[in-house]
This record gives C-alpha cells, structure tokens and sequence, in this order.
C-alpha cells in the first residue's frame, strides 16, 4: 500500500514527455501531476506514471512545433475533424523536412526545363512521345 506522504513531491520520468511531479496522491487511480516543463496539470493513475505513459498535450510534437493542447479533439467517431487535418497541411509545407526535399527536386527540375535551349526540350519531348 503506497502512503500519501511517500509519493507526493515525488518526481518521476515520462517516456517522451519530461518529468513529472506528483502533486496529490488521493488513490492508485486518481494521482494529480504536473509536467515540469510546460507547466501542465492533469489526472491519471500511478501505474501510468511508473511505466511513463502520460501525454502533456503542450509539449510541440507536430514537426517539432505544433501543440495539439487539451481544448480540441484531433479525432472524433474514428473520423480526423478537418480543421486538424488543415492545420497540419500547413504545419507539414512550412516545417517538413520531406516536403521541402520534393519541392526542391521540383524547382530543379523546373530550372533544368527553362533553362534548357528550346531545341533540346522539343526534342526530348518529340523523342519520349514516340514520334521519332
């Protein structure tokens, strides 16, 4: 049986999270903490937080810079809510390190076409076509 005055202001780790302290200990299932890092206070069980599965919903996790936060659901019925999907479309072009690797490789190529004499492209294209 874990005494309440053994656990409270104890600090323990988080899998992906940082360090958390207990603030009140009521039961096994009922263990208020807080993420030192970010600040954020929440309820959960003791078992949760000595095998380090609570989530701080304030720590960036989108591309390293996007807070999901604790207001909104990202996911209801099973369905991703489109407001979510949209803020990641706009997180993903400005921060993916995959999305800026296509869309260099697509302005290369561009500048390859351009700057490429008219009579080489033509007959690029004249040639993959088929019509030599």
């Amino acid at each position: 049986m874990v005494k309440r005055m053994e656990v409270e202001g104890q600090v323990y780790s988080s899998n992906n999270y940082g360090d958390v302290i207990i603030l009140e200990y009521i039961n096994s299932y009922n263990v208020k903490i807080r993420f030192i890092n970010t600040g954020y206070v929440t309820t959960t069980q003791m078992s949760n937080i000595r095998s380090g599965r609570v989530r701080d919903p304030y720590v960036p996790t989108v591309f390293g810079i996007g807070v999901l936060g604790d207001k909104y659901a990202t996911c209801v019925n099973s369905k991703t809510v489109k407001e979510y999907l949209l803020w990641h479309s706009m997180l993903e072009r400005c921060y993916s390190t995959l999305q800026h690797v296509k869309t260099h490789l697509m302005l290369v190529a561009l500048y390859l076409i351009i700057s490429s004499p008219m009579n080489t492209f033509t007959s690029g294209v004249i040639y993959n076509m088929g019509l030599v």
